[in-house]
């Protein structure tokens, strides 16, 4: 493995070492499935100061790209960390889509983040 690579790794471990996920629910799925027509949603989710995570199938990616418009904001991606089976995406918090899907599943999270 690279320096490059232990390094991102290391500050990925130190920036996020208190997030805790939130696993979605199956009405939270639900409404992500009415909305988007497609029931590739996050399997959880986690907002910080500065970013919104998405933690995923690999295999749902491209489908919640498309179908969220997430497509449109690539810019907004800080890190996209892939497993063998899973993807966990790092958005800048100014990525207007994920915190509208972030609203959808959990609006009180992103009103007690704001008042921080």
């Amino acid at each position: 493995m690279s320096k490059k690579m232990l390094d991102i790794l290391e500050d990925a471990n130190v920036r996020f070492s208190d997030v805790e996920l939130i696993y979605t629910t199956n009405e939270q799925r639900r409404m992500f499935r009415d909305r988007f027509n497609t029931s590739s949603s996050p399997r959880a989710y986690a907002i910080t100061d500065d970013e919104i995570i998405f933690e995923m199938r690999k295999d749902n990616f491209g489908s919640f790209e498309y179908y969220a418009g997430m497509e449109y904001e690539k810019d907004k991606i800080v890190l996209k960390m892939e497993s063998e089976g899973d993807v966990l995406v790092i958005y800048n918090r100014n990525c207007s889509r994920a915190e509208d899907i972030i609203s959808m599943f959990n609006p009180e999270l992103l009103e007690y983040n704001e008042e921080e």
